[in-house]
């Protein structure tokens, strides 16, 4: 571990362990090594062979610095982010109550499967079983192909669709052997919207780690997650273990407690996913900062703006912003759409706004653009959807190419840069400044890019791909 070498009358620290004030020193010692999360003390003592450890027992001074240390990230909470502790007791709550939801729907899957059947065969169940196995298979390529690149960027509303989708899955387990000539196919459909769960979990699980790491840690604290997960696995066996031998042969009471845990497992998640601050820009959340910043003249706090972002989007809106999207979605294939396209090509410089069939907003890059680039012309982009949306610009005009340059492109030509005020294109700058005033946004956009890349030289032929 790294530390401070200073070799003076003081103790010094690990980098997991917390700063301490000059402090006389035990005689014949050089230094002291305070392990924060450990609760242990070295201490190294001359000697003629240069220094010696003076390690003693490993103890802990309370049952809360035992836990802290094991299922804690090193360094907690300085290494990791500030609603971390409050995202994490929600979540193994909320692991509790699912792991309970199983264990109840445990026994009517194994009736379903024939156990205690006496007609029931090795073959059927084994056949079954393929089939579940393979529609998880084929499920998880599916969703992971159709939704893979909105993991990250909606990885909270993500988050909770994977915690409904399976409690869904569960209650059809559970009920499964009320309809015995469909099991296999209630069977293959749970298994389906599982695999859909172990996706979708796994991926803003793994996004969520990447914002709770504060200090490169990303390995401890999705190990520690680990850790959380396992013992709440425990505890959730041990209260199965008391609960299946009063709900076997009570069909009703096993309805009840799996209607109230999963309730609970649904409460617990929505805690969860509201209570996190996250940092990075995604689609909603820049659009909640332009809004704020064109309001206010700042832009709001990650803590203002997530509690701003919606959980469900039930329709897509009527002016949404897209980045990368494949170029037969934006220009038609008329001669006259081509042409204009070609001209702003030419014009363009990082990155070129269009708009497609369906009045949306969208951006194509050149190869070589960089993260400010993103940011940019997603501002721009917003800017001009919330413009629309107040009717100070029109884009539903017949016009189907609309080029807007970037900051250092001096070619105006017809379309938005005649309908968008000027100040538009200069105040990126600003709202730049006023995002990193808040002193807590990362200046990156967490948004899937499409396809869309503007390539080749300006003054020749340029294609995209």
């Amino acid at each position: 571990a790294r530390m401070s070498t200073r070799l003076t009358r003081r103790k010094f620290t690990t980098e997991d362990s917390k700063p301490t004030a000059q402090t006389q020193l035990p005689a014949g010692a050089l230094a002291q090594e305070c392990r924060a999360n450990h609760g242990d003390q070295r201490t190294y003592l001359r000697s003629e062979i240069g220094y010696c450890i003076r390690q003693p027992q490993r103890r802990f001074r309370s049952l809360k610095q035992f836990f802290v240390s094991v299922f804690l990230p090193q360094g907690y909470p300085a290494t990791v982010s500030s609603d971390y502790m409050t995202y994490q007791v929600w979540d193994t709550a909320q692991a509790f109550c699912s792991y309970i939801t199983g264990t109840l729907a445990a026994q009517a899957v194994f009736k379903g499967y024939g156990v205690g059947d006496q007609e029931a065969t090795a073959a059927g169940a084994t056949v079954t079983w393929i089939f579940r196995e393979a529609t998880s298979h084929i499920g998880r390529i599916a969703f992971a192909w159709m939704q893979g690149s909105d993991l990250d960027n909606n990885a909270k509303q993500w988050r909770l669709v994977a915690d409904i989708l399976n409690d869904i899955a569960i209650c059809l387990e559970l009920f499964s052997p009320l309809f015995p000539a469909y099991f296999t196919v209630i069977a293959c459909l749970s298994s389906l919207l599982k695999s859909i769960v172990g996706v979708a979990g796994g991926a803003t699980r793994s996004a969520l780690t990447q914002h709770q790491a504060r200090a490169n840690n990303m390995g401890d604290v999705s190990a520690k997650d680990g850790s959380q997960e396992t013992i709440v696995n425990l505890v959730g066996l041990l209260v199965g273990l008391l609960l299946t031998p009063l709900v076997s042969n009570h069909q009703l009471v096993t309805v009840i407690l799996f209607a109230v845990f999963a309730c609970l497992h649904l409460y617990c998640n929505f805690r969860a996913v509201t209570c996190l601050q996250l940092d990075r820009f995604n689609a909603r959340r820049l659009g909640l900062a332009v809004v704020s910043y064109l309001r206010h003249g700042r832009v709001g706090t990650p803590q203002a703006v997530n509690q701003q972002e919606p959980l469900f989007v039930l329709r897509r809106p009527r002016f949404d912003v897209v980045l990368g999207p494949a170029l037969s979605l934006c220009v038609s294939s008329s001669p006259q759409a081509v042409a204009r396209f070609e001209a702003a090509v030419k014009c363009s410089s990082d990155y070129l706004l269009l708009q497609d069939s369906q009045g949306h907003v969208c951006a194509l890059f050149t190869p070589d653009a960089d993260n400010t680039v993103f940011l940019r012309a997603a501002f721009h982009a917003h800017l001009l959807r919330v413009c629309s949306e107040n009717g100070r610009v029109s884009i539903l005009s017949a016009i189907s190419i609309v080029p807007l340059w970037a900051a250092r492109t001096t070619h105006h030509s017809k379309g938005w840069c005649e309908t968008v005020p000027p100040w538009s294109t200069r105040s990126f700058p600003s709202f730049w400044t006023a995002a990193s005033e808040t002193g807590g946004w990362w200046t990156t956009v967490s948004w899937g890019l499409g396809s869309g890349e503007l390539c080749g030289d300006n003054s020749t032929h340029t294609h995209t791909h």
